[in-house]
């Protein structure tokens, strides 16, 4: 993810470099047409000092956009290894075992005593997903919601659904994107993948439809 991340900046301070420079000459063109002495343009160019300057602002602008980028990745990054460790902390097996309807509530007080101990905070659903992996969760929960009769512990397996899903929707993943992250490929919980799937779709069509046709 960083990789990705620290790619697109690359790129994008590529373009702000090339590109930045574009309103002034813009601003000089429009003086020149509406009557403004035409030496003005001219001495934009001419300028040895100027150019210095313009080049100095760009050259800022680019390193102040890549430290704001670098920072987030770094924050990402961090918060990704916050969650592998509270992974160990929560000593989480098999998926099957960890979300039953019987450890839900255990789950979320040891996530909440992790993070009173840690200035970054992780999530549930995200502890989980960088244990297991998305459709991992995604179906385990939704038989752990069957499966289980505690109306408080439904509520609360509804909650890591919704969380999960809205982290699809940040991430921009589109329902297609979202069906092969499912991967309908492996008969196995077939049932639980189209209720996911169906739920989904559902929450884009409030929001966001371009990611229907994503």
């Amino acid at each position: 993810v960083a990789a990705v991340l620290l790619a697109k900046v690359e790129r994008a301070a590529s373009f702000e470099l090339t590109t930045a420079d574009y309103p002034t000459v813009v601003r000089s063109l429009a003086d020149y047409q509406s009557g403004a002495a035409p030496t003005r343009l001219l001495r934009r160019y001419d300028d040895d000092e100027e150019r210095a300057i313009g080049g100095g602002t760009i050259s800022e602008l680019a390193t102040k956009f890549k430290g704001g980028a670098s920072k987030l990745v770094d924050k990402l990054v961090n918060k990704k290894a916050h969650e592998v460790q509270a992974a160990k902390k929560l000593k989480l097996y098999h998926i099957e075992d960890t979300l039953t309807s019987s450890n839900i509530n255990k789950l979320v007080n040891q996530v909440k005593e992790f993070n009173s101990k840690n200035t970054i905070k992780v999530s549930l659903i995200g502890t989980l997903t960088t244990k297991y992996g998305d459709q991992a969760v995604a179906t385990a929960l939704v038989t752990a919601e069957r499966s289980t009769k505690s109306s408080s512990i439904v509520e609360q397996i509804r909650t890591l659904r919704s969380e999960q899903l809205v982290r699809w929707k940040k991430d921009g993943k589109s329902v297609t994107g979202v069906s092969t992250l499912l991967n309908f490929g492996n008969n196995r919980d077939l049932g639980q993948k189209f209720q996911v799937l169906d739920d989904y779709v559902t929450l884009v069509k409030k929001s966001d439809e371009t990611l229907l046709r994503a």
